[in-house]
């Protein structure tokens, strides 16, 4: 009776291995068919369904299969999902390279380090007044853990959720528009505050983007051009000057000789006139000169619309119903 039972029992886990086998099989031919699909669905334009597909496949194979990594990776890269693409290419290099594969696995990292520059980021920071032991903090549906807080963590372009609750706390929620290649927002969590008291007017909680933006053009380059014009017109000025002023010499020769000793005393005016043209040439010569070269600096050193950048600020509103937000640019 014993060995029955015991052969009873073999015969059951054998049969249960056995159907394991068959489901694991099963599994592997509809992760191959998904994937053929989601090749056809991207080959069609179709990236949306075409990436769920490849998420599909990947789901059916365990994870394991590189060359669904790396499809998958790209056809986020295509719906704009720079983050999810950059981790998913990493992912699949590091596949590769465990595989040996070293061919895909230089191609899935050079792919993420092309995208590298055009990932955005947001920073969860806690105030000190939030800090608690019951506190939890979520970004979208994913809970933030400690030591993420306060880094900037790449995200998918468009709009994130964070939310921040605590034991006996009212709960704290933002929604920010994250956007911009290369910039980082910041949410900073505030001090909750506790359930059973009134709720309190809007606070203000801080909400800083470094986005890039277009400066106000710089008064310098006009300056400059200013300079060089007023520059210009007083050589002009010294020149006619030093002509009136050989005009004055060339009429004294006339009238007193070239020794200038036997002039006439009705001479003494054209030797003032002749005295102050050779001041006011001299005084257009220098002074235009200077301000010539001054205009010539202050263009060359002007910097363009594109070498400067400044920080917009987005504020979020709070309170106990909901959060919203005002953007200064």
């Amino acid at each position: 009776m014993r060995a029955a039972r015991w052969v009873c029992a073999a015969a059951v886990v054998a049969a249960l291995g056995s159907a394991a086998s068959v489901a694991r099989a099963d599994d592997s031919l509809q992760a191959e068919v998904m994937f053929r699909e989601a090749k056809r669905l991207l080959d069609a334009g179709d990236v949306e369904h075409a990436c769920k597909a490849f998420e599909e496949s990947l789901r059916l194979d365990g994870g394991a299969a590189v060359g669904t990594r790396y499809n998958l990776a790209g056809c986020y890269e295509k719906q704009g999902r720079t983050a999810s693409a950059w981790a998913m290419f990493l992912n699949a290099a590091v596949g590769a390279g465990k595989r040996g594969e070293k061919e895909r696995e230089k191609s899935a990292n050079d792919r993420a380090a092309a995208l590298e520059p055009k990932l955005v980021r947001l920073r969860i920071v806690v105030s000190d007044g939030a800090k608690a032991a019951s506190l939890k903090v979520f970004r979208d549906d994913g809970a933030v853990s400690e030591g993420q807080l306060g880094l900037p963590i790449p995200v998918d372009p468009g709009k994130h959720m964070v939310r921040a609750t605590a034991d006996g706390m009212k709960p704290f929620g933002a929604e920010v528009n994250v956007e911009g290649d290369g910039t980082t927002t910041t949410v900073k969590v505030p001090a909750l505050e506790p359930e059973g008291a009134a709720t309190p007017p809007p606070k203000t909680v801080g909400v800083v983007t470094t986005t890039p933006k277009t400066p106000e053009r710089s008064a310098q380059r006009p300056l400059g051009f200013v300079a060089l014009g007023l520059g210009g017109a007083l050589l002009v000025g010294g020149g006619v000057f030093l002509a009136m002023r050989q005009s004055t010499i060339s009429d004294l020769d006339a009238v007193c000789g070239p020794d200038r000793k036997s002039c006439p005393a009705d001479a003494a005016s054209t030797v003032s006139s002749g005295h102050t043209y050779t001041t006011l040439s001299a005084v257009g010569f220098v002074g235009g000169a200077a301000l010539v070269a001054t205009g010539v600096v202050l263009v060359l050193t002007a910097k363009s619309g594109s070498d400067a950048a400044t920080t917009g600020g987005v504020s979020v509103q709070v309170n106990g119903a909901g959060a919203s937000l005002r953007a200064t640019f």
